[in-house]
């Protein structure tokens, strides 16, 4: 999955499982340390992405209990993986988007202008 951040590619992961059936609506998650072990990152990796996911409305904690699927299709047909805003922001800084919104710029400008 390249550049994005780990607890972006688990919030993916955990999010397919769900889609695949493979952890199916009102079961309860693996423990945050099953997880970890299985995705191979930190618990605290696996804790931001639950926390995205609970956000999202496709999770809910149950103290004492767990982490439960919930019902919720809209987020899974709404939420595709999240833009890696650190690629975006090197790309908005980039000399070639400078020209391409300077160029921009100008055209319009001189679009006004000649009205």
């Amino acid at each position: 999955m390249g550049k994005t951040p780990l607890y972006l590619q688990i919030v993916h992961l955990i999010r397919e499982k769900i889609t695949r059936g493979e952890w199916p609506v009102g079961s309860k998650l693996p423990t945050q340390r099953e997880m970890a072990k299985q995705f191979n990152v930190n618990r605290s990796t696996v804790i931001t992405a639950i926390e995205i996911l609970k956000s999202e409305g496709l999770l809910e904690g149950k103290t004492g209990s767990g982490i439960y699927i919930v019902n919720n299709q809209w987020s899974l047909r709404t939420a595709s993986s999240p833009p890696d805003w650190n690629e975006l922001s090197k790309w908005a800084l980039s000399p070639l988007a400078i020209i391409l919104y300077n160029s921009s710029m100008r055209w319009r400008i001189e679009r006004i202008s000649s009205n």
